[in-house]
């Protein structure tokens, strides 16, 4: 999806349709917590893909001869014949064996745990352990399981010796085959020592597990899904530096690259928390008001930015049309600022969604050189609010003189401190200014040619009237 801007000739027929008078308004006080399952510290395994597929981790934490173990088991995927196998490791398994973690000391002699297993006949599970120095194997051990155990026994496998001390280890304890795993099979594993040495791996017990979970704003989703499963730093956060109230949301622009997945997970929309995926609100309309408060800390030359997409159901086609998309940037500053604009349409919306970016890296506006991770939005107290001239209270009646202007208008007719604002055709607001009396000047100088529309508001009366700047 394209972002870009649409121009709209006004005409005073479109501000006087009448029209329900509503509201939509986020303060991100509430939020909802999700708790997926446990994995075990330090380590990585196959839940991830597990979870999405089967709906279902196969890794998981169950009661061992010394405490708890860890069991590793092949899982079908729904609805189709794929079998995902139980992986325990560690090390970069997208680019295995790249990765893994330091240990600078000498190759044990063996790797001592208590397992028992039942793999399935024509399928085999994996025992790996790599040692590396500067990235280059120094002492390789692979030990296949087939067959039933009968229960917990004790294991000794000898490793492979190395004249060239490591810094890394690699490991990687699988279920079953990684290329055709049957279902069924499993290992479960309750600790892993090494022999001969002081310098075990840690959690080597598997006593120490992590719970999955994370939280967002009710009626918003974005990507603390993924990241909580993958197991990386979040990109949307409960802040108690708000605005108003309790809370604000948080926005931080990260990347990840992790088992394949090159994503930017900073962004959040309207939607149903977790569903990863964008709803909009129920909102007819032909005019509205989008406004929040906003502080925004970029990495260098970095921009956040909010968009609003108005659409409207065609039945008889069954289709959604998108109406109009724009934009709001958000620039660097320091404290909370307020911010708004005005989204018209030239026909009937029936859902608005907007859609929060904290940098420069969204649909239609990535910009080469401006992202940076890190840059970070708080965003609070965002009110979609409903325009009409029409209402019970009538509407506000004022006059622009010239119509076109070349930099010079007067508004006439106003009462007094009632507001001004002055927005471009494309939503941004200009100018804003009081009435201090029925007649007012505006020097509008620096205003490039074309479309523009003022807004006078006091209390609960509006009116709106387009204007044109010819130089």
């Amino acid at each position: 999806m394209k972002a870009s801007f649409l121009l709209l000739s006004f005409n005073l027929i479109l501000f006087s349709c009448p029209l329900i008078a509503q509201n939509l308004k986020y303060d991100f006080e509430n939020w909802l917590e999700f708790e997926l399952y446990k994995e075990p510290e330090v380590y990585e395994t196959s839940n991830f893909q597990s979870f999405f597929s089967a709906l279902a981790p196969n890794v998981t934490k169950v009661p061992g001869v010394n405490g708890s173990a860890i069991r590793l088991e092949n899982k079908a995927v729904l609805f189709d014949t794929t079998v995902i196998p139980g992986l325990l490791y560690f090390g970069d398994l997208a680019n295995f064996p790249a990765g893994g973690l330091p240990y600078p000391y000498t190759v044990p002699d063996s790797l001592i745990l208590t397992a028992k297993y039942n793999i399935q006949p024509g399928d085999s599970g994996l025992v790996l352990l790599l040692f590396k120095r500067f990235g280059f194997p120094v002492s390789v051990n692979v030990f296949p399981v087939t067959g039933n155990s009968g229960g917990f026994q004790r294991y000794s496998l000898p490793l492979t010796p190395s004249g060239i001390a490591p810094d890394s280890v690699v490991l990687l304890i699988s279920s079953g085959n990684l290329n055709n795993p049957l279902e069924g099979s499993f290992m479960e594993i309750d600790e892993m020592r090494f022999s001969n040495t002081v310098r075990q791996l840690p959690n080597f017990d598997l006593e120490a597990w992590e719970t999955i979970q994370f939280e967002e704003p009710e009626g918003w989703t974005g990507a603390n899904l993924i990241s909580s499963i993958l197991r990386v730093p979040k990109a949307i956060e409960k802040s108690t530096d708000a605005s108003e109230g309790s809370y604000a949301l948080s926005l931080t622009q990260r990347s990840i690259n992790k088992l394949g997945i090159q994503e930017n997970i900073g962004l959040c929309f309207m939607g149903e928390a977790a569903s990863g995926s964008p709803t909009g609100a129920a909102f007819p309309s032909y005019l509205f008001k989008v406004s929040l408060d906003y502080k925004y800390a970029p990495n260098g030359l970095d921009t956040a930015w909010m968009l609003v997409m108005a659409s409207r159901y065609d039945a008889a086609r069954s289709t959604t049309d998108t109406l109009k998309i724009m934009e709001l940037p958000l620039v660097q500053t320091g404290s909370y600022r307020s911010v708004e604009m005005i989204v018209p349409l030239s026909d009937l919306s029936d859902t608005v969604l907007l859609a929060l970016f904290p940098s420069n890296d969204f649909p239609g506006k990535s910009i080469p050189g401006t992202l940076r991770d890190g840059s970070r939005l708080w965003v609070d107290n965002i009110r979609v609010d409903q325009i009409s001239a029409t209402n019970n209270a009538g509407a506000l009646a004022f006059e622009i003189s010239p119509n076109p202007a070349s930099q010079d208008i007067w508004v006439k007719d106003l009462i007094p401190g009632s507001r001004l604002v002055v927005y471009a055709a494309d939503g941004r607001r200009m100018m804003e200014a009081r009435a201090t009396t029925d007649n007012l000047h505006l020097g509008l100088e620096s205003f490039a040619p074309g479309s523009y529309y003022m807004m006078v508001t006091d209390q609960n009366k509006t009116g709106i009237k387009p204007f044109i700047i010819q130089k």
